[in-house]
């Protein structure tokens, strides 16, 4: 998911009045602090649980990897880790810019029936000792849309449900549209 530069402007301090917001957010510094700012601006938690990156992964993205895990017999969350191995500043700058607009972006989505929730966010430390933020995020019973209709239950759909899904579908993307938000997926 992609938001649109201007969207995410009111949270970075160091913009010029007037001047090309997608310019400056190309060039802005994004890491941690940058990150946490955000985060403390839009409202979202810091979760007291340790990532425990040995987890079943059930989806990869370009700059991170989704894993499962379950938290104390509740349901199953969805864990957002940064590809970032040692890939220079650029790659680490990139990959918090991306994190800062997802959470910007989920921060404005809160509580419609067909968008996955953030739930919060916590850590993960690597093998060099780096301190990277994970997001949290609420994960959908069956998984993505194509492990879904791949999945028995996905296929003995009848056409009514299909196109309750199909409407489900178009009522998230119109809201994320009416936010301002463009899909690249």
């Amino acid at each position: 998911m992609s938001v649109d530069a201007s969207i995410i402007s009111p949270y970075f301090t160091d913009f010029e009045e007037g001047s090309d917001y997608t310019e400056q957010a190309e060039t802005s510094e994004c890491d941690l602090i940058t990150f946490l700012a955000v985060a403390q601006k839009v409202q979202v938690d810091i979760l007291p649980i340790t990532w425990q990156s040995a987890r079943c992964i059930i989806g990869v993205g370009a700059t991170s990897t989704i894993y499962e895990a379950s938290i104390n017999s509740q349901p199953s969350f969805a864990f957002k880790c940064i590809k970032y191995q040692g890939g220079g500043e650029l790659l680490k700058t990139y990959n918090f810019r991306t994190l800062i607009n997802e959470v910007t972006a989920l921060s404005q989505l809160r509580g419609h029936p067909n968008i996955v929730e953030l739930q919060g966010i916590c850590w993960d430390v690597t093998a060099d000792d780096e301190v990277l933020p994970v997001l949290v995020l609420e994960k959908a019973p069956f998984g993505n849309l194509y492990t879904f209709l791949e999945r028995p239950v996905g296929r003995d759909l009848s056409i009514p449900e299909r196109l309750s899904l199909s409407v489900d579908i178009g009522t998230a993307i119109i809201h994320m549209h009416s936010h301002g938000m463009i899909i690249r997926s």
